[in-house]
């Protein structure tokens, strides 16, 4: 729980917790690979979090503009994600600041 907490601590002042910034990022992963609006259930895939929690967060993060979700065309209870270019400008911001809180976090054995 202190990994979370110390990576919480520092996306904080960019508006963004753990869990909200894995499904981002994991979104803008998932994307990138496929090249192609991505399922919630892959991005919970690949973020490692339950589909419930997935689909949660991926509703916040659209309500604050950072992805686009509509449903699949074929499926319509499922649905497919991208992340905006709001989106990938807050992670290029977050990626830095999770990459240097780990680090540190790592260093000092935790």
């Amino acid at each position: 729980m202190g990994w979370q907490r110390s990576i919480d601590k520092v996306l904080r002042p960019i508006g963004l917790t753990h869990t909200r910034f894995l499904v981002l990022d994991a979104a803008a992963q998932a994307f990138e690979r496929l090249d192609d609006a991505v399922s919630q259930a892959k991005i919970a895939e690949v973020a490692g979090i339950d589909e419930a929690s997935t689909s949660r967060i991926a509703r916040r993060l659209e309500q604050d503009g950072l992805i686009d979700r509509g449903p699949d065309g074929v499926d319509a209870r499922y649905w497919r994600v991208i992340v905006t270019r709001e989106g990938y400008g807050l992670l290029r911001l977050a990626r830095p600041v999770v990459d240097a809180a780990a680090a540190r976090f790592f260093a000092r054995g935790a």
